[in-house]
Order: structure tokens, then sequence, then C-alpha cells
């Protein structure tokens, strides 16, 4: 994180096939899962894009996903707000992913799956308290983007947090949501550099305010 391969990082995955991922293993004391972000990382993870996903037999359905902040090894400030779980991104190209668990693969291509983070979800945007996450239909499709002080003093002046206010389509109807990156967070090791870089969530075709 804060090299230069990692200003915009996106992992997409293709033609995949999960399996036997099951969390009543070895007794529910080794809870496995196909996905599933690093507890130990606070401060960034890259957006994901799926596509021809298979979900093969013994993969449970509360195994696919879990972003929860219960897991072993999370980082305390995870526990408060972090950006590498409120700004996480996963998004079903094709449909393949079924984050809406209507079987066979045949889930809504463009549909997307957060971080629990209410504030960037929209009004019809499904809580899914087993992976610690939200699902959204594809009438959200929201994009991740980077925020970033290229001043030359970026790896030392802290700036933030950064606010991002999504207006809503319907202003006289609709509510607005506002989100925020709080950025990386200090490292114990004394030559660790602060990297002035926010990860944010947009909507496309939709008016937003940022405040830094």
């Amino acid at each position: 994180y804060g090299v230069v391969g990692a200003a915009h990082a996106e992992v997409h995955l293709d033609g995949v096939t999960f399996a036997h991922f099951n969390s009543s293993a070895c007794g529910g004391s080794q809870r496995s899962a196909a996905i599933l972000n690093n507890p130990t990382n606070p401060d960034y993870s890259p957006s994901l894009h799926f596509s021809g996903v298979s979900w093969g037999a013994g993969s449970r359905w509360e195994d696919r996903f879990n972003f929860r902040l219960d897991k072993p090894n999370t980082h305390v400030e995870c526990r408060n707000g972090c950006d590498a779980v409120s700004m996480l991104m996963v998004r079903d190209k094709d449909g393949s992913l079924d984050l809406h668990g209507t079987g066979g693969g045949a889930g809504e291509a463009g549909s997307t799956l957060l971080g629990s983070n209410p504030s960037v979800a929209g009004p019809n945007c499904a809580s899914r308290a087993e992976w610690g996450g939200l699902v959204c239909g594809p009438e959200l499709p929201l994009r991740r983007g980077d925020v970033q002080n290229r001043d030359r003093d970026r790896d030392f002046r802290r700036i933030g947090p950064v606010h991002v206010k999504r207006i809503a389509a319907n202003v006289a109807t609709g509510e607005n949501r506002t989100s925020f990156s709080v950025g990386p967070f200090a490292e114990p090791c004394s030559l660790q550099k602060h990297y002035g870089q926010f990860p944010v969530l947009f909507a496309p075709g939709r008016t937003h305010e940022l405040r830094v």
C-alpha cells in the first residue's frame, strides 16, 4: 500500500470455481470462507470484480464471503471504522456470484456487495449479516475512486477524513448519503511513511459533494 502500483488497484477473477468451504468443519474452530478481507489490514482493499463464477459442492451460502469484524486478528481500528472494510466493494459483472441467492448462478449482473457501511448503500440494499456486508442491486452502480494528496508533503502531512455526500436522485423525496474515508492509520514503525490516499465510492450520474 502506498506504492504507485496501488494508487488504483483492482482484482478481476474470471472463470473461477469455489468449492468445499464450510465453517462447520473441524467443529467450527476453523471458519473458512471463499472470499474474505485481510483482517490485519485497516487501510485499503482493492475493488474485486467477478465473472464466470461457479459454486461447487460443499460451499454453503453463509461461507461464500466473510467481511465480518469478529474474525480472529481483526485490526483494532476496524472495529471503529476503517477504509479496508467500509470502502470494500465486490462487483458481480455477470450475475454468477449470485449475491441475492436466486440459485443456479442466476443472479443480477451489476450487483454489488459492500462492506457493512450503510452510509454508502441505498435504501433498497439488503443486509447480509452472515457475510458482514450489504448487497445492492444494479440500480446503484457504485464505482471506486481514490482521493489523493499529491503535494510534495504527501508522505507526512495528514489530511482528512474525506467526506463524500451523494445527493439523492430525487431531491424532493430522496435521501442524501454521506460517507467518509479516514485514510491510512499511523504505523508503529518509525520508517513507515504516511500516504495521503483515501478510497471513496461514487455513483455514476449522481451529484456528489466532497469535503477534505
